[in-house]
């Protein structure tokens, strides 16, 4: 393995390990699980930030709750999703939208650039939310911006004359956030699948080695069973005139056919035992023993 690829592997084992402290193991988590982590971990850091944002501009009590709501709020989700394994996408609907709520009355409403916020935020809703409810989700924002179009347009005066809290490169950081929660989306689907993949890969390896040990297994067993029935040379000289139809189903078979001779009698069997493949061998195989004990059996005792 060249240098090259050395670091490569410690890069990609590093990164799983830190993945999987995080946002648990790809393993054991489907893509919608492990998103909704990595977006509760995300917002909740992203609210925290703002909220610094408003600190620095002097809005101090506004700063400090918007830190607590964004953090304990998003905190409980990530515990949640993470460690109880139980996402709750309709609690993260709500959070979203009661703290944007908080942002947009005091950033004064759409004249700012809060509603480029809306982006992430309905990037995440489609991908922590099952496709059945997207029309759901669809009806309740809707209804949710009208609702804030209807406050910001009966209270217009507030809006148009207060000034904005955050400063102007507000709708960088908005947009900067929106880009890294979309590569954060696109990026988890696609490194999960492909380690799903290599997974699969993994597993197909080790059923198809099963398999071939399995099929090694019966084949030998198929080559003891054809040892215990009679030879063509045998039954050609006990029954000059016959035939045999003789097709297992799985390589090995539950029926079994027998001929022994003793004291001028010719016996002859055909039997079916319960069961198929290596279970009915087994008993076939157990059927020609005792067939051979008992004409072993009645010639000593002759």
């Amino acid at each position: 393995m060249s240098k090259k690829s050395e670091i490569k592997k410690h890069k990609e084992s590093f990164y799983l390990i830190i993945s999987a402290l995080l946002f648990g193991k790809i393993s054991e988590r489907s893509s919608r699980e492990r998103i909704f982590t990595v977006l509760s971990f995300s917002f909740g850091n992203f609210f925290a930030l703002i909220g610094i944002v408003f600190i620095l501009h002097n809005e101090i009590f506004f700063g400090i709750l918007l830190i607590l709501a964004g953090v304990i709020g998003f905190s409980y989700l990530y515990y949640t999703s993470r460690f109880k394994n139980k996402p709750k996408p309709w609690l993260f609907l709500a959070f979203f939208l009661s703290i944007f709520t908080l942002i947009w009355g005091k950033a004064h409403g759409f004249y700012g650039d809060i509603h480029l916020l809306l982006i992430p935020g309905i990037i995440s809703f489609a991908s922590i939310f099952k496709p059945k409810h997207y029309f759901v989700i669809s009806l309740i924002i809707g209804f949710y911006l009208l609702f804030l179009f209807g406050i910001e347009n009966y209270y217009s005066q507030i809006f148009i004359n207060e000034k904005i809290v955050i400063p102007e490169y507000q709708p960088i950081i908005i947009f900067a956030f929106t880009l890294l929660v979309s590569g954060w989306v696109v990026g988890s689907i696609i490194y999960n699948n492909s380690l799903k993949i290599k997974e699969t890969d993994k597993q197909k390896e080790k059923i198809e080695l099963l398999y071939k040990d399995m099929l090694s297994s019966v084949n030998y067993a198929y080559n003891i069973q054809n040892a215990l029935l009679p030879s063509s040379e045998t039954l050609n000289t006990l029954i000059p005139q016959n035939f045999i139809l003789y097709k297992p189903r799985d390589i090995v078979s539950g029926d079994f056919y027998w001929v022994n001779k003793n004291q001028n009698k010719t016996f002859v069997v055909v039997a079916d035992c319960t069961g198929h493949g290596v279970p009915g061998a087994f008993m076939s195989m157990l059927g020609i023993s005792l067939l051979n004990e008992i004409i072993l059996s009645s010639t000593l005792r002759s």
